[in-house]
Parts: C-alpha cells; sequence; structure tokens
C-alpha cells in the first residue's frame, strides 16, 4: 500500500522505489496500489491482485522474514 503521507517527499518515494526494485530483481512481484484506490473500488484491488497469485507467482529468492522486514524498513541486503 503506498500513500502519500508516507512517501509524499522525494526522499520517501525514493527509498519506497528502491525497496520495490530490490524485492523484483529477487524476483518478487510488486503491486503498488493506494488507500484511495482500495476504498473507491475495493473489488478491482481484490480482483488485481487474486488474478495475480493465480498466475502462480513464485520468486526466484525467498527471503526470510527477518531480510522482508529489513527491505521494508529501507535496508538493503547483501
Amino acid at each position: 500500500m503506498e500513500s502519500r503521507s508516507v512517501h509524499g517527499t522525494p526522499e520517501g518515494y525514493e527509498a519506497m522505489m528502491l525497496r520495490s526494485a530490490h524485492l523484483e530483481q529477487a524476483g518478487w512481484r510488486i503491486l503498488h496500489t493506494t488507500p484511495t484506490m482500495l476504498r473507491r473500488d475495493p473489488k478491482f484491488v481484490l480482483d488485481w491482485i487474486i488474478n495475480h497469485l493465480h498466475k502462480r507467482h513464485r520468486p526466484k529468492t525467498t527471503f526470510t522474514n527477518q531480510v522482508l522486514r529489513q527491505i521494508m524498513n529501507g535496508a538493503i541486503p547483501t
């Protein structure tokens, strides 16, 4: 979930994009959505997520929960 209140600064946006790039490089699929999208059309967002789940996505790299938390907090795994 992306929001302007969190990513509303150039630094916040850059950090979010860098996290996404690292996850995508490892084979994860990132679906960016906003609180407004979810409020206005929750069925669309749910269908969109379900559609991607049904494609049986399998990341190239599996991260431990600890590493995923580090990535989400802005740390870059080595």
